[in-house]
């Protein structure tokens, strides 16, 4: 059985956590970037995002794997 996709973000100002769950609370998907982390969500076709920047994030810890970009010739 595959383990759900996460993210945990510890804050830099405050060291409060939070814990994303890909299928939990809405998440439908997690995005790492350069300089951000976004956190996609759907509730009930309604879609939003977060979009948390690293300056906000002292650490953080995921078993997220982004999709491999198709390779082309």
């Amino acid at each position: 059985m595959e383990k759900s996709q996460f993210i945990e973000i510890t804050y830099l100002n405050s060291k409060d956590k939070e814990l994303f769950k890909i299928g939990e609370n809405n998440v439908e998907k997690l995005a790492v970037q350069t300089n951000e982390i976004i956190i996609h969500f759907n509730d009930n076709n309604h879609k939003y995002r977060r979009v948390i920047p690293f300056s906000s994030v002292l650490y953080f810890d995921t078993n997220y794997v982004p999709e491999a970009p198709a390779l082309t010739f």
